[in-house]
């Protein structure tokens, strides 16, 4: 289970987005939320710990590429071992504001 002082979305904010009305996916679903969490701060080169420091809170553009990141996962997971993960150019532009480029590109 994610720890809700980790993760932006709950189990069942996911799952509303995702759709997803049944619970024996609940695990790997969580799992899809932590990778998209672990992308989504490997790309903007910091920690939510750092981004909540700054800004008080999480933004919702960070919170909102999650979880296009966690759909476009669970809309894949068959093709997965085939192609890497590709966000949409828009997805990507929303994490642009929150980049720390001192810390790579």
């Amino acid at each position: 289970m994610l720890d809700s002082a980790i993760s932006p979305i709950s189990l069942k904010d996911m799952k509303l987005h995702l759709r997803v009305d049944h619970d024996h996916e609940d695990v790997y679903i969580e799992s899809l939320t932590a990778a998209a969490i672990a992308l989504c701060e490997a790309r903007i080169f910091r920690s939510f710990t750092e981004v909540r420091a700054e800004y008080g809170y999480l933004p919702t553009p960070l919170v909102s590429w999650i979880k296009l990141a966690t759909l476009e996962m669970y809309a894949q997971r068959r093709l997965a071992t085939e192609k890497p993960l590709t966000m949409s150019p828009f997805s990507d532009h929303l994490l642009d504001k929150y980049i720390d480029y001192s810390k790579g590109v």
